[in-house]
């Protein structure tokens, strides 16, 4: 995965081209399937942080965090945390309902 991620960042081979000749091959090499996972990873890492940047939105529009948080504790903020998230958890989707993420 290195050498093909190096070959994609010095520009001697393009994206399309790699992903081309693992499709004529054989899908299922090893390096096209962590390749498709690794992509699954950031995609689910970018929609983790909006969600957690949403919710911390939401709480810092309230106004009694003004007078608690310092300049420092607000530097300190990150939407990159997950212990709210169950990795083998049983999760419960309801689709009748929203999230009330952005909505005050």
């Amino acid at each position: 995965m290195i050498k093909y991620a190096t070959a994609i960042r010095t520009g001697t081979a393009s994206t399309e081209a790699i992903l081309r000749r693992f499709m004529k091959a054989n899908a299922t090499h090893p390096t096209y399937q962590a390749m498709i996972e690794l992509g699954r990873a950031r995609i689910l890492q970018a929609a983790l942080v909006y969600v957690n940047m949403l919710m911390l939105q939401d709480l810092l529009a309230e106004s009694e965090w003004a007078d608690v948080l310092t300049a420092e504790d607000q530097r300190g903020l990150t939407p990159l945390f997950w212990p709210h998230v169950l990795p083998y958890g049983e999760v419960k989707l309801n689709m009748t309902s929203r999230l009330s993420l952005g909505t005050t």
